[in-house]
């Protein structure tokens, strides 16, 4: 039996990615997040980060990142074109990963900016079977890979102790092999 996050995660309005069957660690829905009623966030985990040997691989899908105004605002009410920037919860992830710890909000926030702000890298990946480039950042032993998806949406990878060249990405048709995290 699977839990209410697990059936929102099943459903959501995007494609959802995961390891190929060649990774043989232990899969599970790790995140779902919302905007308003909508699902906006899966993120599927591979492997396990609190036991040795510390393998763990997070694949997720974010989006819309961008949005039209809504048509309250011709009722007066808030409204507005909205945009979404889901590149500082993916550095936070890398920097929990690579084991950095900070004693204060404004600590975190600036080696999250510094992080960003040094740049990225590019990786190939492999997804559906074909090398693709991903912007990468890092940090210690943990990584962050990112592609934009159509429409509107980015597939992105946080992992540590494992290499990119060492995994393969592809489009689920349903997410049965990983278990649910709630209820």
């Amino acid at each position: 039996m699977h839990g209410a996050l697990w059936e929102q995660a099943a459903n959501a309005p995007f494609a959802l990615y995961g390891l190929t069957s060649d990774f043989e660690g232990s899969r599970m829905l790790a995140a779902v997040g919302h905007h308003g009623d909508v699902v906006n966030l899966v993120e599927l985990g591979h492997g396990n980060r609190w036991s040795a040997p510390f393998v763990w691989v997070q694949v997720a899908v974010f989006g819309p990142l961008h949005g039209a105004p809504s048509g309250d605002r011709a009722l007066g009410l808030p409204g507005g074109e909205w945009s979404a920037d889901p590149l500082p919860m993916i550095a936070n992830q890398v920097l929990d990963l690579a084991g950095a710890r900070f004693a204060t909000g404004e600590e975190v926030q600036l080696a999250i900016h510094e992080l960003v702000a040094d740049g990225f890298g590019e990786e190939r990946l492999l997804l559906d079977r074909r090398a693709q480039p991903f912007r990468t950042v890092v940090a210690g032993n943990a990584w962050a890979a990112m592609r934009d998806l159509e429409p509107d949406h980015l597939l992105y990878v946080v992992a540590t102790n494992i290499a990119p060249a060492d995994i393969a990405l592809r489009k689920l048709e349903d997410i049965e092999d990983y278990t649910s995290t709630d209820d």
